[in-house]
């Protein structure tokens, strides 16, 4: 019996997974010259979400948190270090 890689796959990771590529992907649309940007871009936006997530950051407020990840905080993480990304232009 074949089991679907995303049915194996718990939520949070798959948010996690999803907040980090929608913003690297917004991020090489503003920056990007290469593909490889596109990577990076990736890299670095999953280690915020990533951080924040592992570190159990949360602002104070009534913040959305689907799956116990908090989806304000790993936005803001993941844009951060985009930011970091984009200036080093790689």
């Amino acid at each position: 019996m074949q089991r679907h890689a995303l049915s194996i796959m718990s939520p949070s990771t798959l948010i996690i997974m999803l907040i980090a590529t929608a913003c690297a992907a917004a991020a090489h649309l503003a920056w990007g010259r290469r593909w490889l940007q596109l990577v990076v871009f990736w890299m670095a936006a999953l280690a915020g979400c990533m951080l924040v997530y592992v570190s159990g950051l949360h602002l104070p407020g009534n913040f959305p948190r689907p799956a116990g990840v908090p989806v304000v905080e790993s936005v803001a993480a993941a844009w951060l270090l985009l930011l970091v990304a984009a200036r080093l232009r790689l």
